[in-house]
């Protein structure tokens, strides 16, 4: 049996113009963990100066864009980039509802709508970076890069990443969700065929569905 969740990924009107054993004495009492059978999702916007988590979400927005001037692999070019500077945490932890058990989590991307005589779509645009989560008892976060590390969506199409549950133990798996920046002081670097929001782009809205299933 397979579980699926899916969330939707949107990017509104770009303008080109601006889980032991207990004993108790003598008498065992025994505490069953039970296994997963499912995934919860939780979607936090972040806006990147001062790291700031604002509020929980159901849709993913980005935009609308700005034009700014950026040194690239080709000299100067124009790049769209946020007014304010923001991404997504996607939180996924697991469920207990007695359903079948899941061993793994499944996270692909379809693209969506994209302006008429618009090569690329949001896929080549945007970044998925892969983070196991974990939380020690005095409530301090530690991140670990998960080996799928950073990748854009448009190559969760033909292969969804596979996060298998023994990666993510005594965690939760987080993905960070962001527009492409080609910032080369990005830790992991934007992958090489990652492309930037620019001035060559069509204006208008851009779209995309980011499956997230357990099985």
């Amino acid at each position: 049996m397979q579980k699926r969740s899916t969330v939707t990924l949107i990017l509104l009107s770009i303008s080109l113009w601006v889980c032991p054993v207990i004993y108790a004495a003598s008498i065992p009492a025994n505490m069953g963990v039970p296994k997963a059978d499912g995934v919860k999702i939780t979607i936090t916007k972040v806006f990147v100066e001062g790291n700031r988590w604002a509020e929980q979400v159901s849709v993913i927005a980005f935009g609308p864009l700005s034009r700014e001037l950026v040194s690239g692999d080709q000299g100067q070019y124009r790049s769209l980039i946020q007014q304010e500077p923001y991404y997504f945490a996607i939180d996924i932890g697991l469920t207990h509802k007695g359903g079948a058990n899941i061993n793994q989590i499944n996270i692909g991307y379809q693209e969506g709508n994209k302006p008429a005589g618009q090569k690329h779509g949001l896929g080549w645009k945007t970044t998925a970076t892969f983070i196991k989560m974990t939380v020690d008892k005095d409530k301090n976060e530690t991140q670990v890069l998960l080996p799928q590390q950073k990748k854009l969506l448009k190559d969760l199409k033909a292969e969804a990443a596979v996060i298998p549950l023994s990666d993510i133990q005594g965690g939760w798996l987080r993905i960070y969700l962001g527009l492409v920046s080609k910032d080369p002081k990005a830790n992991p670097p934007d992958p090489a065929e990652a492309e930037v929001f620019s001035s060559i782009d069509m204006a208008g809205d851009y779209s995309g569905n980011i499956m997230i299933t357990s099985s």
